[in-house]
């Protein structure tokens, strides 16, 4: 079951509306279109990755969150070393 669906990342539309809000000739136009190109495309691989999961989140013992942060006594589930 998917518990918490996927948003459209806050840096995503932040990145459309300066677009298009820049004149054609302001020098960090470039940066952020190739940026937003970055992020956009990492979005469309995690809804590639939603509709694989979808088929196993048909299971009753199986939930997904996304946008998920754990703590746990000051140490983030980022930076806790794998064994």
């Amino acid at each position: 079951m998917i518990a918490k669906n996927r948003e459209i990342p806050r840096r995503i539309l932040m990145n459309e509306a300066l677009i298009e809000r820049l004149t054609p000739i302001h020098y960090l136009l470039q940066v952020i279109k190739t940026d937003l190109a970055k992020r956009k495309a990492g979005y469309r691989g995690e809804l590639q990755l939603d509709y694989h999961l979808q088929f196993i989140s048909k299971d009753k013992n199986i939930m997904i969150l996304h946008d998920l942060r754990l703590e746990i006594e000051a140490v983030t589930s980022k930076s806790i070393p794998s064994s």
